[in-house]
């Protein structure tokens, strides 16, 4: 997955996806998304998943909050890793079907 322009990215940066398991969790499925972008600063990564964050005009920021939501109501988590200029990446991790 390549940034577009509906996609504000730092000019040079790219965004990837990819499914897999995790070491820590071999059994869970998981989809990871990650940027090379300027990362996501503390403040707002420590609020993410818990309310509304918007980090562009007209949008309501919803989108991590309700992924969580959605995927703890199905025995699922959501984990947002990043540093200031080190990208970002978030995975979703899916309750295993063994």
């Amino acid at each position: 997955m390549r940034c577009t322009p509906c996609t504000p990215c730092t000019a040079g940066a790219s965004s990837t996806f990819a499914l897999r398991s995790n070491a820590a969790y071999p059994t869970r499925p998981a989809i990871r998304f990650a940027d090379t972008g300027p990362g996501i600063g503390p403040a707002i990564l420590a609020q993410l998943t818990l309310g509304p964050v918007a980090s562009r005009r007209g949008s309501g920021g919803m989108g991590l909050l309700f992924c969580r939501r959605v995927l703890e109501s199905m025995g699922g988590s959501v984990e947002v890793c990043s540093a200031p200029g080190q990208g970002a990446s978030i995975t979703l991790y899916f309750k295993s079907g063994a």
